[in-house]
């Protein structure tokens, strides 16, 4: 009789994981995941792809950025987001995160070496480390990658206007600092 049962139960699992197709075998589904067919360009829509964008600079900090080469590096590194499909984004993921880390070890050009530029710059790998994690665990949807990636975003946004800002400051610190007369 208990053998009987167990193979009732056996053929019974069988047949409801049966697949419905001609192929046979089990149907089993993917959960949500970032992967993209071929025939999407993109794993983003056309209204979220509009958001990813870096604000243009001035000249004058275009100039001082350009020798800044970590700071270019991650600027590589955000444009190849907005080009990247959903399984491109996983690389990405990593690579944001060890530009982050050279750009923190690297030498500040005198007028962003300030806390303002520098917490902007914790913001944007703590999002990047949030990012790897999100693509890693099974459990998040691409609705919660999106989200993180338009917030990396808008933070990289936020330093480069925070860049911005310092440069129109004409303030000196030698402005502040009474001559003394000898």
């Amino acid at each position: 009789m208990g053998m009987r049962l167990y193979y009732l139960i056996f053929l019974a699992f069988l047949v409801t994981c049966r697949d419905t197709n001609s192929r046979g075998g089990l149907d089993i589904q993917p959960k949500d995941t970032l992967m993209v067919s071929k025939k999407e360009e993109t794993w983003m829509g056309p209204e979220e792809q509009a958001e990813l964008y870096l604000e243009e600079l001035s000249p004058k900090a275009d100039k001082i950025l350009q020798q800044w080469t970590e700071f270019g590096d991650l600027e590589v590194v955000f444009k190849e987001m907005v080009k990247t499909d959903g399984e491109g984004l996983i690389g990405l993921s990593e690579l944001l995160l060890e530009r982050c880390r050279e750009l923190n070890e690297s030498e500040f050009p005198k007028k962003f070496n300030v806390t303002a530029v520098k917490s902007r710059l914790v913001v944007i790998n703590t999002l990047a480390i949030k990012l790897r994690d999100l693509i890693t665990f099974q459990g998040s949807t691409e609705e919660e990658v999106k989200q993180c990636v338009l917030e990396l975003f808008e933070a990289q946004n936020a330093l480069r206007r925070r860049m911005e800002d310092l440069l129109q400051v004409s303030l000196d610190e030698d402005d502040f600092i009474p001559k003394q007369d000898n």
